[in-house]
């Protein structure tokens, strides 16, 4: 007769929806990994991390797309504008980690001796 009741009802909520910001940012993450493994082939070193960082760039700005669609920002959870800020800081290192002239070589900018 006794039944079992949840600790939490938000548990019930959250494990109701099938995908959720969590997982987009594991499939973000995963996604750039890759990126950068092929990058890592098929492009020069210099211009892998301006490339890894402009793939984040735009997964954040798709994030915060769907933070903005999704105004029902519960703070006990993990949101879409979590997961954009989040892959804004990844991005942002991976800028850091470039050099100025890589960045010039991938706009094709380099002066011509």
């Amino acid at each position: 007769m006794a039944t079992r009741i949840p600790a939490k009802i938000e548990e019930t909520e959250a494990s109701a929806q099938p995908i959720g910001p969590v997982h987009l940012f594991a499939f973000a993450a995963g996604a750039s990994a890759i990126l950068a493994a092929y990058a890592a082939r098929e492009i020069s070193p210099d211009a892998l991390y301006p490339a890894v960082a402009a793939a984040l760039f735009v997964a954040a700005a798709l994030m915060a797309a769907l933070g903005w669609r999704q105004r029902k920002a519960k703070p006990a959870h993990v949101t879409y504008w979590d997961v954009s800020g989040a892959l804004t800081l990844i991005g942002c290192a991976a800028a850091m980690m470039t050099e100025p002239e890589s960045i010039m070589q991938v706009f094709e900018l380099r002066q011509k001796n």
